[in-house]
């Protein structure tokens, strides 16, 4: 089975003025802070998305606020992959984030498989910590406050195009188009990232 997610910029904006499609693997199940979790997923960016001149999101782990980006978020920026993590301290400190461009990025018009591995803690407590691997190579191995106080995070993948909303992004190329060819989230029972690789076709 293989998902395509498509928008145009024409399509109606959703909240945050973001054309976007999606998919939320469970509406009830949350994710738990200071828990080890694994994602898998196999994706294919054609080019035409690839490159175009915007800033979007492929997959997230959302947080429960109403307040804030994602604990991780895979992007697309100007036509390059990349990380982003975004955190709260808490105590009046406010939303921070930072974002990670992998030296060896995922390859457009072809199937991609990318891993997460992360602990989720908003101030880097108890160990938290963010690594991705892209194809086989490990690309991130981050350390520090990745996630805002208070839970309800659940993760949500497929196409945001954050550019139109606001009037900007590349209207040169009006559509989008991103195929999910496998997509899995399990928590850490002492996995290694080949095994974790193994999940997807």
């Amino acid at each position: 089975m293989v998902f395509r997610h498509a928008v145009k910029s024409t399509d109606p904006q959703t909240a945050g003025n973001v054309q976007r499609v999606d998919v939320v693997p469970s509406t009830t199940a949350r994710l738990e802070k200071d828990t080890v979790y694994w994602a898998a997923m196999e994706v294919l960016i054609p080019a035409n998305t690839f490159f175009a001149n915007d800033a979007s999101s492929l997959a997230v782990i959302h947080i429960g606020a109403a307040c804030c980006s994602g604990n991780w978020g895979l992007q697309l920026n100007r036509g390059k992959f990349t990380i982003a993590k975004s955190w709260d301290l808490g105590a009046g400190a406010g939303e921070q984030n930072q974002w990670f461009v992998p030296t060896a990025q995922p390859k457009p018009d072809q199937w991609n498989k990318i891993i997460v591995q992360w602990k989720a803690n908003n101030t880097g407590a108890n160990g938290a910590f963010l690594r991705v691997w892209i194809n086989g190579v490990q690309v991130l191995d981050d350390k520090g406050p990745n996630t805002v106080p208070g839970g309800g995070d659940y993760p949500k993948f497929g196409y945001y195009n954050w550019s139109w909303g606001t009037g900007g992004g590349d209207f040169s190329r009006p559509e989008r188009e991103v195929f999910w060819r496998s997509y899995y989230l399990v928590k850490d029972a002492g996995y290694t990232s080949e095994q974790v690789t193994a999940l997807l076709e």
